[in-house]
């Protein structure tokens, strides 16, 4: 066999063999530098870390104390049949730990396995494990009596309900969506999902839609539409909100909505305390011009007061 030449040109990517037999083939080269494989999250130091193609020496270092421990087990004669346990109880038990609300990380720090590891054995249908891992698995459920699961999203977000209260009250004002995501520095729609299908904003969120609805609600926006929108799907309005108890996740405020009936009552109350007022007012001694402008009436509404009142008595 002749020694590989490059074929002409000088191009590394062919090298051209002489076989036995005589005949002339194309190989492709090897790639000079060999692409690296894309290495996975993980947490360094961990023999999960070196399975997915961490070769770092903290991973090495875990691999180098798997294999040895993996030896003196079977040195010990601790493998084999008498070293299996059935699937089903550790499934369940683990099943039973994120239905308490444990995330796999948080199993995986409980019973020292890796979270692959445990989200294999959240999966049905398994035949045995390892007496380690049932008995590490049954450590993390006792452990896990004393440590309660922690709500990362609840740490690091807020519930939504008292941000989107907020946002309807000022649309009941006239505000559209639009212009209050303007005034936070933001594109028209960028607060639809918070009005409508959003269940957790950011702290930071929630803060400025407070600054800005302690800055809007005494003022009525320029969207006349956007109010009747508001009114038509029932949204409270910045005086039918409690403000103690609008972040409250469970809090409903209630709605006034005049009807024919105590619209016209209110009125008639009005228009008897008035007509008391101008009454006293005249028995003082005071004209009719002067009791309309302290009460904010015309001077005529005084005088069929004053008659009114005379008929009744």
């Amino acid at each position: 066999m002749t020694a590989p030449s490059c074929s002409t040109g000088g191009s590394p990517e062919i090298l051209r063999q002489r076989p036995l037999g005589g005949a002339t083939i194309d190989r492709p080269q090897p790639a000079a530098t060999r692409r690296r494989p894309v290495v996975q999250p993980h947490q360094h130091g961990s023999l999960t870390g070196y399975t997915y193609g961490c070769h770092c020496a903290s991973c090495k270092a875990a691999n180098t104390r798997a294999g040895g421990k993996r030896r003196r087990r079977q040195a010990m004669g601790l493998t084999g049949p008498h070293d299996r346990m059935p699937y089903g109880p550790t499934h369940t038990a683990v099943c039973g730990l994120r239905s308490a609300g444990y995330t796999s990380p948080q199993i995986a720090r409980l019973t020292g396995l890796s979270s692959t590891q445990i989200s294999r054995l959240l999966r049905p249908g398994g035949q045995y494990v390892t007496r380690d891992v049932a008995e590490r698995i049954d450590a993390g459920v006792r452990l896990s009596a004393r440590v309660p699961p922690v709500d990362r999203l609840a740490a690091r977000y807020l519930d939504v309900h008292g941000t989107r209260l907020r946002i309807r009250a000022l649309m009941s004002q006239g505000w559209a969506v639009e212009e209050l995501g303007r005034r936070l520095g933001h594109t028209g729609g960028y607060l639809s999902p918070v009005l409508y299908t959003s269940r957790r904003i950011t702290p930071g969120l929630h803060a400025k839609v407070s600054r800005l609805y302690d800055e809007l609600w005494q003022q009525t926006g320029p969207s006349t539409s956007t109010a009747k929108r508001a009114a038509s799907r029932g949204w409270a309005s910045p005086l039918e909100l409690d403000d103690d108890r609008i972040d409250d996740p469970g809090y409903m405020p209630v709605l006034y909505r005049p009807t024919r009936q105590t619209i016209a009552l209110e009125n008639r109350q009005a228009r008897v305390a008035r007509q008391v007022e101008v009454g006293r007012l005249t028995e003082l001694g005071w004209s009719a011009a002067r009791i309309g402008e302290h009460l904010g009436v015309v001077g005529r509404q005084v005088v069929r007061d004053r008659a009114r009142l005379q008929q009744a008595s």
